[in-house]
This record gives structure tokens, sequence and C-alpha cells, in this order.
């Protein structure tokens, strides 16, 4: 009888220390991701600063303004043109809006990548119910996750 009583809790703790090493797999994978997230995003942060210098660089030099305009430009290609050859529009302007480029990216991969680990994230278990009340337990242990009671 005993047997099968430690047969019993022996299936439980393993499915619970498996259930453990999930989530603590799951967990560092999210904060291997972030990592990565915030790597990718310091990075593209890093280069703003040159490739602003260098659009306003191009579009400044631009020596023949007028025959730029005659060649296949739209009109809000027109505008930005225009804009800056009169100094309406620097580098400090192309950074900002490059900077809310990364930062509204960066926002948009977050929200996907919570939406797609959601339901992973979720798992109800039951290891077992006793009946008998003859049986006599250990005190409980207690977490945040659950509660574990052991046969005396």
């Amino acid at each position: 009888m005993l047997d099968i009583f430690a047969e019993v809790i022996s299936e439980a703790v393993k499915k619970a220390l498996e259930q453990c090493a999930n989530q603590l797999k799951t967990k560092l994978q999210k904060k291997d991701d972030a990592k990565q997230v915030e790597s990718r995003k310091k990075s593209l942060e890093r280069y703003i600063p040159d490739v602003s210098r260098a659009v306003y660089g191009v579009l400044s030099g631009l020596k023949d303004f007028e025959a730029c305009k005659k060649r296949c430009i739209t009109d809000m290609q027109e505008s930005v043109l225009d804009r800056v050859s009169k100094k309406q529009l620097l580098v400090s302007h192309f950074t900002a809006g490059l900077s809310k480029y990364v930062e509204r990216l960066n926002q948009e991969e977050g929200l996907e990548y919570q939406m797609q680990t959601k339901e992973a994230q979720v798992e109800d278990i039951l290891i077992g119910c006793v009946t008998k009340t003859n049986n006599t337990f250990t005190e409980p242990m207690k977490n945040d996750t659950c509660t574990i009671t052991f046969l005396q």
C-alpha cells in the first residue's frame, strides 16, 4: 500500500518539477528575447545621427534643385526638398523622425511577441486528490504558483 502512495507521490513530484522546468525555460527565453530586442534597438539608435546627417547632406547638396524637380518627384518629395533648401528641415528633424520610427517599430514587435506567447503562458495541471479521511498530511508548502502537501 505504501508503494502505491510512494509511486503516486513520485509521479506528482516529477510532474511538478517538469512544470517548474518548463516555466523556468519560458522565463529565461523571454528574458533572452528582451535582451535581443534591446540590443537591436540600441544598434539602430546608434546609427540614427549618421543616417540623419547623410540624408540631410544629400538633400541639401543638390546643386541643381530645379533640375531635380523636373525628374519623377512626387509632391511630397518636392515639399521635403523645398523645406531642406529653405533650412526649414534640419538634421535634428531627421533624427527625431528616425528615433520615433525605431521606437514605434520596437513597440509593434513587442506587442506581436506578447500576443504570440500569451497562449503558451497558462497551463493547468491536476496532480491528484486523496479522499480517504484517515490520512495525515504534512504542513503545506506555499508559494505564488502552487501549494504542495505530502502524505505522512
